[in-house]
């Protein structure tokens, strides 16, 4: 499921659910799709000085004033939504090339292009779809989503070729230099996952120094925190913890893990936290771990609880 925003009576998909899917379209893996994240959200922060993201705006009731001008205010409105759209697909775009070049997984600026196009596409028709049919069950009659004309058109260019693709290409490269700016040009990016697996290695893999095959509770625990980080890092929150360092998230999301694993650390865990890091994962002598724990879980349930909208 996808949250979406309605801009000028269309939905729009979010930035990080859409880079998140094209990640898994282009085979990026997990370490690459972590770095387009952590660009992507520098690139909000550096132009949140202008109002580029779509917000929640609607187009007012129509009166009889409102009959003559029905045309131009259309006009208007696929204008601003072409601009958003444009806006995000570059964006988006920019983030997921820049991170294939960083992390040697790079494609061609027009794969990465048209995947980004046709998978905002097939999102927002399954939103549409899924909204329709609920309006359908209410005895509601969807209004101005099922727009025959527009997905026609939508259809003629979903491929980014010509003219479009040369334009398109323009505003990559020169958001790509925003996004070189925002991080300082430095090209080092913070990846928990790598830090999170060894911790679990650590903590909970055999004991037998000749063994590489991981145990059942490594497995539980892998994939436990591969969903928490999924939350921390593709949410629409990941600024709150953009400043956290790699070791800190990695902690609080094990400690997490093992909460909603309800795995009994004190008795299954080969090493403690004192061993480790000389701090626990709970009592009042962490207070700054257990913070931390709160805060990453708090961003775990909105991810996957709240933000979801039908």
């Amino acid at each position: 499921m996808y949250a979406a925003q309605t801009v000028y009576g269309i939905m729009i998909i979010k930035k990080y659910d859409l880079l998140r899917y094209c990640a898994q379209v282009l085979e990026y893996p997990m370490q690459t799709a972590v770095t387009a994240a952590y660009f992507l959200n520098k690139l909000l922060l550096l132009s949140s000085t202008v109002n580029y993201s779509a917000t929640e705006q609607n187009i007012r009731p129509k009166n009889d004033e409102d009959e003559e001008n029905e045309e131009g205010q259309k006009s208007e409105n696929r204008q601003q939504r072409e601009r958003v759209i444009t806006r995000l697909e570059c964006e988006v775009t920019t983030c997921l090339y820049l991170a294939g070049k960083v992390e040697d997984t790079a494609r061609r600026v027009s794969d990465v292009c048209n995947v980004v196009r046709r998978c905002r596409l097939r999102i927002e028709r399954a939103m549409k779809k899924k909204k329709k049919e609920k309006e359908n069950k209410n005895g509601r009659r969807d209004l101005g989503i099922d727009n025959e004309e527009e997905e026609e058109k939508e259809e003629e260019n979903l491929l980014i070729v010509g003219d479009e693709y040369y334009k398109q290409k323009d505003k990559i490269l020169e958001l790509e230099r925003d996004v070189l700016r925002s991080v300082g040009f430095t090209l080092q990016t913070p990846q928990p996952h790598k830090y999170v697996l060894a911790l679990v290695k650590r903590r909970y893999g055999s004991s037998s120094t000749n063994s590489e095959t991981p145990t059942k509770k490594e497995i539980e625990l892998a994939l436990m925190c591969d969903r928490i980080l999924e939350a921390v890092l593709f949410g629409e929150r990941f600024n709150e913890v953009s400043d956290w360092t790699t070791k800190r998230v990695a902690i609080a999301t094990l400690a997490l893990a093992e909460n909603e694993s309800n795995v009994d650390a004190y008795k299954e865990a080969n090493v403690t936290w004192e061993q480790l890091f000389g701090v626990t994962a709970s009592g009042s002598s962490t207070p700054d771990l257990d913070r931390d724990v709160k805060h990453v879980e708090s961003l775990y349930k909105s991810y996957y609880y709240e933000d979801v909208h039908d």
